[in-house]
């Protein structure tokens, strides 16, 4: 009798590994470049594949089941063992042994960086790719100290090359029954005199706003995500920013976003390491920004 061997593939595995230790099958979609949708319905085959529920899904995320737990050093040692194999071939062949790792503000590597590493993918097939996702100053530091090779951020990091990336306009969120959203724009002074509740990482585009954080602000709260800012500004806690080309479009119930006048933008950069653009990898990733209209054509590197 032939057994009967459940189906179930490497980026399954991976995708299990990276949502148990996220937390959150959305971030892990980020990390592997995909989408949320495809990441879910994946994480939903190989559940159904092996006739076991591996996730527990709540609105805080993911955790693990305890067979998943008990599966997760063996899935580990199998995605070790492909990705020793995949290392070796590549060594032999003269490409690079590890993936291009690109690090993004949270707004960018939830929206844009998906798509502009599967167009990387698409214009050298034999590039590897893996995303990081930190704040403004994180994903910098990260560059600087190797961590990273290209990172998506407002901040750059002191001797490090960089592109400038074109200019986004920040945009008010408030509650739909909030007086001082009624008017069609509204005052930056508006933001000094009320509490904020800001995703985490942007301090660096907003304090300079604020007076560069001069006279201290105690209403003012951090989240981890974006989802998380918008349902607390639906309960009343402030009023949040999001940048013109990363705006959310979820759940909008009840909140309303209004322009700043005068307006007021934020400029993302590419900031890489020297040895990256020797490669000529931020050459073409630049061509994919290019195509993608985030950058004027034949703009060099600061």
């Amino acid at each position: 009798m032939t057994a009967s061997w459940p189906k179930l593939t490497l980026g399954q595995l991976r995708l299990l590994l990276a949502a148990v230790e996220t937390g959150s099958v959305g971030a892990a979609a980020r990390r592997l470049g995909l989408t949320q949708s495809g990441a879910s319905q994946a994480l939903a085959a190989l559940e159904k594949g092996l006739g076991v529920e591996l996730l527990v899904r709540t609105r805080g995320g993911v955790t693990a089941t305890a067979i998943a737990e008990a599966l997760l050093a063996d899935a580990a040692d199998a995605v070790a063992a492909v990705d020793r194999i995949a290392a070796r071939a590549r060594a032999a062949s003269g490409r690079p042994e590890r993936p291009l790792r690109i690090a993004a503000i949270p707004s960018i590597a939830e929206r844009a960086l998906p798509g502009w590493c599967r167009r990387l993918r698409q214009l050298a097939p034999t590039l590897v790719t893996g995303a990081f996702e930190g704040g403004h100053g994180e994903v910098g530091d990260w560059v600087a100290r190797g961590l990273a090779d290209i990172a998506v951020t407002s901040v750059v990091p002191e001797g490090l090359p960089s592109v400038a990336l074109r200019p986004e306009a920040l945009l008010v969120v408030g509650r739909r029954d909030d007086p001082d959203l009624w008017p069609a724009s509204l005052p930056v002074a508006l933001l000094a005199r009320r509490p904020l509740v800001l995703a985490g990482g942007c301090e660096p585009v907003v304090e300079p706003l604020l007076g560069g954080g001069a006279v201290p602000r105690t209403g003012d709260i951090t989240t981890a995500g974006l989802a998380t800012a918008l349902e607390m500004v639906r309960q009343g806690q402030g009023l949040t920013l999001f940048a013109e080309t990363s705006f959310p479009r979820g759940d909008m119930d009840g909140l309303t976003i209004r322009p700043l006048d005068p307006p007021v933008t934020r400029t993302l950069h590419l900031v890489f390491r020297a040895e990256t653009a020797e490669g000529g990898v931020v050459d073409l990733l630049l061509r994919v920004l290019e195509d993608e209209g985030w950058r004027a054509a034949g703009h060099k590197p600061d």
